[in-house]
C-alpha cells in the first residue's frame, strides 16, 4: 500500500556543485585579500627601514656639498647639487627636498623612475605610508648653527608600481584559481550527473513501483550507494510481497469462516427459528380453544422469534454478502444502498454510478470492494450522519477505481481513528497491492478513494 501524500521530494537541500564553486571562489579572494594587505604592510614596513638608512647617508652627501655664502652674521643655503645621489636613487627610488631655515624649497628631485600604477594604488600606499613618509635630517653650520633642513620621502609613484607589480602576481593567482573552481564545478558537475538518475528511480519508489533498481554507475561512491539501495529494495519487496500475501490470505480465511458462519446461522439457527415460530403458531392455534391465558405469552414468543429472525438476517447478510455469488457486484452494491436507505428512514440518499464490466471482476476482489463500500456507508451513515452518499466503480484493463463522497460531519478525523473501520480498509487495500486515500471535504464530509490492480488471472 502506498500513501498517495508524495513523501519524497527531488528538491536537493545542498546544490554542491554552486557550494564548492563559491567556496573556491571566496577562498581564494580572501586569501588573495590577505596576501594584498600583507603585501602592502610589507612595503611600509621595507620603505620605513628604507628611509631610516638613508637619513644618515643622505645627510652626510649633503653636508660636504653645502656651499654659504660670506657674510658676518648670516649664514645663508646654496642651493644643493642634489646629482650625486642619482647613482643611489637607482638603487632606491625616493624624493629630496632641501631647504633653507625659512622653509623655503633650495632644491628638489625624486630619483628612481615613476611606474604606472593606477591612481587607486598610489592613493592606497599614500594612506598606509602615513606617519613614516618622511625622513627630516637637519643641516648645520659649525659651531652647531642650523642652516636649512632635507626631507627625504619615498617615490609614492614607484613605490606603488612595486606595489602593483606584486599585486598583480595576486590578480593573475586568483584568477588562475578562479578557473579552477570553473573546473571543478564542471567535474563534480560531471560526476554528479548520475545523480538525476539516481533521483528518477527514488521517485519510481515513492511512486509504488516495487521494481524500479539502481543502474550501475562510474563513479564508486555513487555505485556503493546504488549497490545499497537495491539491496534494501530487494528486501523492502519480498517484505512487502509476503505482508501482501499474508494479509490476503488472512483476508482470504476471514471471509471463508464468515460465509461458512452465515451458512451455519442460514441453515441450522434459521430452521431452528423457523421451527419455533410454526410451534408457537400451532400452540397459538390450540390456546385459543382451550386455553386462552396462554395466548398472550405464545404471542410474545411468537414476536421475539419473528425478531431474532430479523436480526439473524442482517446479521447473515452482514457475513455474507447476498446475491454476490448469484447476481454479481452491481446488483449487490446497489442492494446494499437500497437497504442502507431504507434504514435511514429515507434521510439519506444513495447513489452508485458504474464504469465498465463491474460484474467480471474476480469473486476475492468483489468481494473486497463490497466491504469498502459498507465500511465507508458506516463511516458515512453512523458516524457522519450524512443526507448524501456517492459511490462510483469504474473497472478498466488493469486496475478499479472505487470513489465514496460523503457529506457527513466529519471536520478533521485522524486516518485510523478507532472506531471508522479505517484501518480494515486499509488491510484491505494493502492484501491487494493497491492504493488508498482518505480525505476530510470542505466545509465537512468524507471522501475515500481507492485504486486496485485488477489481476485477471484471479478470476
Amino acid at each position: 500500500m502506498r500513501v498517495l501524500t508524495p513523501l519524497f521530494s527531488a528538491a536537493p537541500v545542498l546544490n554542491l556543485k554552486r557550494r564548492l564553486f563559491w567556496g573556491i571562489v571566496a577562498s581564494t579572494l580572501l586569501i588573495a585579500g590577505l596576501a594584498g594587505l600583507y603585501a602592502l604592510a610589507q612595503a611600509r614596513e621595507r620603505i620605513a627601514t628604507d628611509l631610516g638608512r638613508l637619513g644618515g647617508t643622505l645627510g652626510q652627501f649633503a653636508l660636504k656639498e653645502l656651499r654659504f655664502a660670506p657674510g658676518e652674521f648670516q649664514y645663508p643655503l646654496a642651493p644643493v647639487d642634489l646629482e650625486v645621489f642619482q647613482g643611489l636613487g637607482q638603487l632606491l627610488p625616493f624624493c629630496v627636498l632641501v631647504t633653507d631655515i625659512h622653509g623655503q624649497a633650495l632644491s628638489q628631485r625624486c630619483f628612481g623612475a615613476a611606474g604606472s600604477a593606477p591612481p587607486l594604488v598610489t592613493a592606497v600606499l599614500a594612506r598606509a605610508l602615513h606617519g613614516v613618509s618622511v625622513a627630516r635630517i637637519r643641516l648645520d653650520r659649525y659651531p652647531g648653527i642650523k642652516v636649512g633642513e632635507m626631507v627625504v620621502s619615498p617615490h609614492l609613484q614607484a613605490e606603488a608600481d612595486r606595489l602593483w607589480q606584486q599585486w598583480q602576481l595576486l590578480l593573475a593567482i586568483t584568477a588562475g584559481l578562479v578557473l579552477v573552481g570553473i573546473a571543478v564545478h564542471a567535474t563534480v558537475g560531471r560526476a554528479l550527473r548520475p545523480t538525476h538518475t539516481m533521483l528518477a528511480t527514488l521517485a519510481r519508489m515513492e511512486g509504488g513501483d516495487l521494481q524500479a533498481r539502481m543502474p550501475h554507475f562510474a563513479l564508486v561512491e555513487l555505485e556503493r550507494i546504488g549497490t545499497v539501495f537495491n539491496q534494501l529494495a530487494d528486501r523492502l519487496q519480498h517484505t512487502i510481497a509476503g505482508q501482501r500475501e499474508l494479509a490476503d490470505r488472512l483476508l482470504r480465511v476471514r471471509e471463508e469462516e464468515r460465509r461458512h458462519l452465515s451458512r451455519e446461522l442460514h441453515d441450522e439457527f434459521g430452521q431452528s427459528l423457523a421451527s419455533i415460530n410454526a410451534e408457537a403458531a400451532y400452540a397459538g392455534e390450540v390456546a385459543r380453544e382451550s386455553l386462552p391465558g396462554l395466548v398472550a405469552c405464545i404471542d410474545a414468543i411468537s414476536r421475539a422469534t419473528t425478531a431474532m429472525m430479523d436480526t439473524l438476517q442482517h446479521l447473515v447478510r452482514r457475513l455474507r454478502p447476498p446475491g454476490l455469488d448469484a447476481f454479481g457486484l452491481e446488483a449487490s452494491l446497489r442492494q446494499m444502498l437500497e437497504g442502507w436507505r431504507h434504514r435511514a428512514g429515507g434521510r439519506c440518499q444513495c447513489a452508485l454510478q458504474t464504469t465498465g464490466s463491474v460484474d467480471q471482476v474476480p469473486d476475492a476482489m468483489a468481494v473486497h470492494l463490497y466491504r469498502l463500500v459498507q465500511e465507508s456507508l458506516t463511516n458515512a451513515l453512523r458516524h457522519g450522519q450524512a443526507t448524501q452518499v456517492d459511490v462510483a466503480l469504474a473497472v478498466t484493463e488493469d486496475e478499479v477505481r472505487l470513489v465514496v463522497v460523503d457529506n457527513g460531519q466529519f471536520r478533521s478525523v485522524p486516518a485510523h481513528a478507532p472506531g471508522h473501520g479505517l484501518l480494515g480498509m486499509h488491510e484491505r487495500v494493502l492484501a491487494l497491492g493497491g492504493e488508498i486515500a482518505t480525505q476530510v471535504r470542505q466545509p465537512h464530509g468524507w471522501q475515500v478513494q481507492v485504486r486496485l490492480p485488477l489481476l485477471r488471472e484471479a478470476a
